[in-house]
């Protein structure tokens, strides 16, 4: 079984940061909006995560909260 993961990265065309959020299935169920920051993105993210319940793992993985 998969688990949910966050992805980021950078645009080439404003150099700003986005995110998404993806579920167990691989569909992405949340996206952010550009920021002028890694840190930001990850932590927008993060905050975003919690609200469907699951808990930061490493970079990139995200684990279902038990």
């Amino acid at each position: 079984m998969r688990t949910p993961t966050q992805e980021y990265w950078q645009s080439p065309k404003d150099g700003q940061w986005y995110w998404h959020l993806k579920g167990a299935n691989g569909k992405v169920v949340c996206h952010g909006e550009g920021h002028k920051t890694a840190g930001r993105a990850i932590g927008a993210a993060r905050r975003t995560a919690k609200l469907f319940a699951m808990v930061p793992g490493e970079w990139g993985e995200y684990v279902p909260k038990r």
